[in-house]
């Protein structure tokens, strides 16, 4: 039986090239042929069309390659997650809620310190790490709120929302923070 099948699909291999084959001749035959027939400023004017239709789509082909190779695509959830644990833990209603000494507040953290760690972009890390080392100083009310809205920022173009003219007041306002004014 699986003689029969090899020998089958070998058989409809064999057809489908001759098939192939046979209208690949036909077609530079008829095409040859209405060529022929043509102008020589015809034959130039479609020289001149059909260079500029490869080099179009070499243009098309190489953006599309590089922006493969940036890394736009689809977002993985848990990066997602991460993100919005961080706004959860420092933006949302309950943020910072808690004695920080506690268990579940410090696993809270921790857990975000791994995701963040795992899934964030290197953009990411470096302003979530200006916020910490800003949240562990002296001037931490003064300047959290600055870094909070610049590790959102990156968030966001980690994202793929790369061109955006959100600024970082506005972005803060959005997100309710109290002592802020609306943006002009």
């Amino acid at each position: 039986m699986k003689l029969l099948t090899t020998l089958f699909g070998l058989l409809l291999t064999i057809a489908f090239l001759g098939l192939l084959g046979g209208g690949i001749y036909w077609a530079v035959s008829f095409f040859g042929r209405r060529y022929a027939e043509l102008s020589p400023t015809w034959i130039a004017g479609l020289a001149v069309a059909s260079v500029a239709l490869i080099f179009c789509s070499l243009i098309i082909a190489w953006s599309i390659n590089n922006l493969g190779l940036r890394g736009f695509g689809a977002v993985y959830p848990e990066k997602a997650r991460s993100y919005e644990l961080f706004v959860e833990l420092w933006l949302g209603p309950d943020s910072q809620a808690g004695d920080p000494r506690e268990e579940a507040t410090t696993q809270r953290f921790l857990d975000l310190d791994r995701k963040l760690a795992l899934w964030a972009s290197e953009d990411v890390l470096k302003a979530y790490v200006e916020f910490l080392m800003v949240l562990q100083s002296d001037t931490a009310e003064a300047e959290l709120p600055a870094k909070a809205a610049k590790v959102l920022l990156a968030m966001r173009k980690d994202l793929g929302m790369a061109h955006t003219m959100l600024q970082p007041k506005a972005l803060l306002y959005l997100l309710g923070e109290p002592d802020d004014k609306p943006p002009e």
